[in-house]
C-alpha cells in the first residue's frame, strides 16, 4: 500500500487517533485510578450528575474517569456508589516537545460541548494534558491535570470549530458525480476504519 503523504488530512487524523490511544494507555498505566468506561457506563454517569437539562451531554464529551482509591471497575449498576467522588477526564495529547507542567505552547482541539460540560459539571471535569515526548525538564513523558479555569488562564487564543453531520436520506444531484481519486489516496482511505465513504472503483 502506498504510504500516506505527510501533512495530509487523513494522515493527521490517524496520527491524532493513535496519539489519543497512546495517551489513554499512558495515564492509565501511571495512575490505576483512571478507568475507561464503556458507552453505557458513561451515559449512566452523565445521568447521575446534576447537569442542566437543556445541555446536550453525550459520551463523546469525556474520555476517562478518575475514581477513588480501590474503586471497583465502574458499571451501570455501581456508578451511583461512586458518583460523588468521580472526576470526568478529557484527554489531550501531543508528541511535541513541551518543556514542563506549565504546558507552554501546547496546542489542542476541543468542542463547544466539552467546554459546556466542563463548566456544567461544577468541579467534576478535568483535562489531562499528556506529553508523549521525553525532551523536557523531566526526561520522560508526563501528564498534567488541569481544571477548566486553568485552561482559561493558559489560553492564548481559540476559534470556533463546527462539527457537521449530513442527513441520512439525502440524494445526490445530477451535477454531483463521483470524482476520480488517485490510487494511492484511495488505498490509504480504504485502510482507515473510519475513513470517508468512497464510491466503488
Amino acid at each position: 500500500m502506498a504510504e500516506a503523504r505527510a501533512g495530509s488530512r487523513y494522515t493527521k487524523s490517524r496520527l491524532n487517533q493513535v496519539s489519543e490511544r497512546d495517551a489513554n494507555k499512558y495515564v492509565m498505566g501511571v495512575e490505576p485510578r483512571f478507568q475507561k468506561p464503556d458507552r453505557a457506563v458513561k451515559r449512566r454517569i452523565l445521568e447521575l450528575l446534576d447537569l442542566p437539562k437543556e445541555g446536550e451531554w453525550t459520551h463523546h464529551t469525556f474520555d476517562l474517569v478518575l475514581t477513588p482509591p480501590d474503586a471497583d471497575v465502574l458499571t451501570v449498576e455501581n456508578a451511583d456508589r461512586y458518583i460523588n467522588d468521580l472526576r470526568l477526564i478529557e484527554v489531550k495529547a501531543t508528541r511535541k516537545a513541551i518543556r514542563s507542567a506549565a504546558l507552554n505552547g501546547f496546542f489542542f482541539g476541543t468542542t463547544a460541548r466539552q467546554y459546556e460540560l466542563a463548566r456544567a459539571a461544577k468541579g467534576k471535569y478535568l483535562y489531562a494534558f499528556v506529553v508523549l515526548n521525553d525532551d523536557n525538564e523531566y526526561g520522560h513523558p508526563f501528564y498534567v491535570l488541569v481544571t477548566p479555569e486553568g485552561v482559561d488562564r493558559r489560553t492564548q487564543s481559540k476559534r470556533l470549530q463546527y462539527q457537521v453531520q449530513f442527513k441520512r436520506d439525502s440524494q445526490a444531484s445530477p451535477e454531483e458525480q463521483p470524482s476520480r481519486i488517485p490510487l494511492d489516496l484511495l488505498q490509504q482511505v480504504r485502510a482507515e476504519p473510519e475513513g470517508d465513504v468512497l464510491p466503488p472503483s
